[in-house]
């Protein structure tokens, strides 16, 4: 397995109707077990009540899909609702690099901060702890998490 995906072979594009397979699949597949401990268990209903299709960003590696990400804009700020990346691709810096990429797009439209919301005991706390994310509001199995951007 590749340590590290060389981004150049990325592609990122909009997401059409067709992905919603592969984005439902891949966020019950990442994210059940926290919605179940949590929230009670994975509604299917409420997922595609919240699918905003064009907040979402399909990636893509060797033309196979291998995540997604969700953004939005909100007043003053992007507001990040999902990143997935299939599991088999974690840990391979993919994150890292789609975080920058929000980055930029948040630069780029005038933004000043990025918020998102991850469970406390997700290893991605500590990822976005590493990118330089500052928890702003702490709730009981989630906390808010902002970054400054230039």
């Amino acid at each position: 397995m590749l340590k590290n995906i060389p981004f150049k072979e990325l592609k990122i594009r909009n997401c059409n109707k067709n992905d919603y397979p592969f984005i439902y699949r891949l966020t019950k597949r990442n994210m059940e077990d926290y919605v179940r401990k949590f929230w009670g268990g994975w509604n299917a209903t409420i997922f595609k009540d919240n699918f905003k299709i064009q907040n979402i960003r399909v990636i893509e590696y060797k033309k196979k899909k291998i995540g997604f990400y969700d953004v939005e804009k909100k007043d003053k700020y992007l507001y990040v609702h999902n990143v997935q990346i299939t599991k088999s691709l974690q840990r391979k810096r993919v994150g890292n690099y789609i975080m920058l990429l929000i980055e930029k797009k948040a630069s780029k439209q005038g933004l000043k901060k990025i918020e998102l919301s991850v469970f406390n005991s997700s290893p991605a706390k500590k990822f976005y702890l590493f990118l330089g994310y500052k928890v702003s509001d702490n709730k009981k199995h989630s906390s808010l998490m902002q970054k400054t951007v230039k």
